[in-house]
């Protein structure tokens, strides 16, 4: 197996497309570039790939750093906001691509049901249409969860009021005094909590009463007790549910006084979220 020329990301593609190009029509089961479309949407790819690269400040060969996760990392960012189709179909080409490897002889790490099994992962988590619109009732949710675990409550009701992922609310409440202080008017403000990608959420301020439900939690639950717990309530429930909720309610607080797309930055912000479709994604909207 060989590896790709060049001293910079830019020649090793370049050194790419001149061993995938082939002229001629294409055979059975031939993974080469035959056309200029397939072309250019593999060097999009690889272009992808190796921006993801530069911006952790990572310097090698193209293909020698497309490991698992290295990938899980890329995919991460590059996939967020995109429709499932599109998805779908980002998947597969860079599936192409990477056979296309194969039959040159271009070494790299990924294995060959890596992309198929990315998908299916991808797909399993992505909320059906009903369930994108059905809402939920969340004072009613967290009334019920309290008589079945007060620390499950505790961490849905943070999910709920301030808009954090499971894994976000969880090391919250496993760690209060690291994202937890006390502002001059007597409440508090969680600080400090890392979303995805590592970007930073902006402060978040809690009355005294949740901080006490918080710096109080004798134990924390699982996720997978968290999630038990939630489907006692009802056997459709998620715990991302409440981070939907906090989204629409938050949106629909703040869109009459503030218009549409004032709004959708506001709760994009306070998501953390990288792009506003993202944000779009979650309202439900087209």
């Amino acid at each position: 197996m060989s590896s790709l020329k060049g001293s910079t990301y830019q020649k090793q593609i370049r050194d790419m497309n001149f061993k995938l190009f082939a002229l001629g029509e294409k055979k059975s089961g031939d993974s080469l570039s035959h056309s200029n479309a397939i072309l250019e949407k593999r060097n999009m790819y690889s272009q992808d790939f190796a921006t993801y690269l530069e911006s952790q400040n990572i310097q090698g060969k193209l293909n020698q750093l497309m490991t698992p996760e290295n990938m899980n990392r890329f995919l991460e960012t590059r996939l967020t906001g995109l429709s499932v189709n599109t998805i779908e179909n980002y998947l597969s080409g860079f599936n192409s691509l990477l056979k296309g490897f194969n039959e040159t002889n271009i070494s790299h790490g990924i294995d060959q049901h890596y992309f198929q099994n990315k998908w299916k992962e991808i797909k399993s988590s992505i909320p059906t249409i009903e369930q994108q619109k059905r809402g939920i009732d969340s004072p009613e949710i967290l009334k019920q969860l309290s008589d079945i675990r007060h620390e499950s409550f505790v961490i849905a009701s943070l999910m709920y009021q301030q808009g954090y992922r499971i894994a976000e609310a969880m090391h919250i409440v496993q760690s209060p005094q690291k994202y937890i202080s006390k502002l001059p008017s007597g409440d508090y403000k969680i600080s400090g909590v890392a979303g995805k990608g590592g970007k930073i959420y902006q402060d978040k301020h809690i009355s005294h009463t949740e901080f006490k439900n918080i710096s109080n939690l004798q134990s924390v639950p699982s996720k997978s007790t968290f999630s038990r717990d939630l489907k006692k309530i009802d056997s459709n429930l998620r715990a991302h549910d409440f981070r939907y909720e906090h989204a629409r309610n938050l949106f629909e607080q703040s869109v009459k006084e503030s218009g549409y797309k004032k709004t959708l930055e506001i709760v994009s912000k306070a998501l953390n979220h990288n792009r506003n479709e993202i944000t779009k994604y979650y309202l439900g909207k087209s």
